[in-house]
């Protein structure tokens, strides 16, 4: 039957330590059966970075920016390595 993946960005979370800053993008990611909706299994996949407070307010956010633009590939190809085979073990039952 046809599975259904689900993701979200479930927050974003900027820890601060006297003049360093961790920044930190968690998502979820969820597989569901098409026709019934139920869950068949779910990952949740965290990426970080830190700097300093000063690097990440500089320059209009643009290392704000660039963590984004690592972020989204780190994530995307966690939750394909993941469940890729999951689907795969779940299609050929």
């Amino acid at each position: 039957g046809d599975i259904i993946l689900r993701v979200a960005v479930t927050s974003i979370v900027i820890e601060t330590d006297n003049e360093d800053a961790t920044i930190r993008a968690i998502a979820s990611a969820s597989l569901h059966r098409a026709r019934s909706g139920g869950k068949l299994d779910s990952l949740s996949i965290t990426y970080h970075d830190r700097d300093s407070l000063r690097d990440w307010a500089a320059n209009d956010m643009e290392l704000g920016f660039a963590f984004r633009d690592q972020a989204r590939p780190y994530i995307a190809s966690q939750i394909v390595a993941y469940f890729f085979e999951r689907m795969l073990k779940i299609c050929s039952k």
